[in-house]
């Protein structure tokens, strides 16, 4: 049997009658499909406001993210520069190291560090294109200056250098060492 018959009535699950009311056809005349000409379309794209709002949010990142894109830049220099101090303090120790092996610490006597002579002065490189410069290898990205018993080696990209650099000062006697010096204060 039906759940509804045409009566009206219907038939519980549990047997028991009960009066259904049906729907009116009438109202489902008021409820017809708007005319022809006012369907509404599909909205095609963003709307004017929504570009305007992520175009703002974009300025709000970008104001934020802009500065610590430039403090990088300067803290990239700053570790360039304090890499390539040690790599001056590594090659003047194992000079030495050569120059103690071969017993010629005390003398001014030149050392072979991988086929390459590197001159010496009291057991250590010279402040010099053959001294220290030769003991580095390698000073690709870096530009050097040598002043009496100093070199000083900075970065190639820096238009000025007098804080952002490593300085090399060969010893004054036979009992001195080699001077050292990294000055990063202002890699900017």
């Amino acid at each position: 049997m039906p759940f509804c018959d045409s009566s009206g009535w219907s038939e519980q699950r549990d047997g028991e009658p009960r009066f259904v009311q049906r729907a009116d056809p009438a109202k489902f005349r008021e409820l017809r499909l708007p005319a022809k000409g006012l369907i509404m379309k599909k909205q095609m794209g963003f709307t004017l406001i929504e570009l305007v709002t992520v175009i703002i949010i974009l300025g709000i990142l970008a104001a934020f993210a802009v500065p610590r894109f430039i403090d990088l830049s300067t803290q990239a220099r700053a570790a360039a520069t304090q890499g390539l101090g040690g790599s001056v303090q590594a090659a003047a120790a194992l000079a030495h190291s050569v120059a103690v092996a071969n017993g010629v610490s005390t003398t001014s006597a030149p050392v072979k560090m991988d086929g390459v002579d590197i001159d010496m002065k009291w057991g250590y490189p010279t402040a010099s294109s053959t001294g220290i410069v030769a003991a580095l290898q390698s000073t690709q990205g870096f530009a050097g200056s040598s002043a009496g018993t100093t070199t000083t080696l900075f970065l190639k990209t820096l238009t000025s250098h007098a804080n952002c650099e490593v300085s090399y000062t060969e010893p004054t006697n036979a009992s001195g060492t080699a001077a050292i010096a990294i000055d990063t204060s202002d890699c900017g």
